[in-house]
C-alpha cells in the first residue's frame, strides 16, 4: 500500500479511544518496531494521529511528524490501523 496517497479526513470531530485489547495489540506491534512505546503511550500518540488529520495530510505524513514530536519511531501502518478503528466508529473516512 502506498500510504502516501491515503489521505484521512474528520468526519466527527469527537473524542476516541481503542479498547484495552486494541491498544495491547498495536502496542505489541510498535514496540517490536521501537522499544521506547509502551502501554500508556498509545493513548496520546492516537490523540496526536488524530490532531494531524486535516484532510491533506497523508497517513505517511502523519507517521513522520508524530515520530519526530514524540522522539519516537512511528511505520504508517500503525498509524493506519489506529485511523481504521476511527473509521469503524464513524468518525473518519479515506
Amino acid at each position: 500500500m502506498d500510504y502516501s496517497k491515503v489521505v484521512p479526513t474528520l468526519k466527527k470531530n469527537e473524542r476516541f479511544t481503542l479498547d484495552r485489547q486494541s491498544r495491547w495489540d498495536l502496542c505489541l506491534e510498535m514496540k517490536a518496531y521501537d522499544s521506547n512505546v509502551n502501554f500508556y503511550s498509545i493513548r496520546p500518540l492516537g490523540n496526536e494521529f488524530a490532531n494531524w488529520i486535516d484532510g491533506k495530510r497523508s497517513v505517511e505524513e502523519i507517521a513522520t511528524a508524530v515520530s519526530c514530536e514524540y522522539s519516537i519511531k512511528i511505520k504508517p501502518e500503525h498509524v493506519l490501523k489506529y485511523l481504521q478503528h476511527m473509521k469503524d466508529k464513524g468518525l473518519v473516512h479515506f
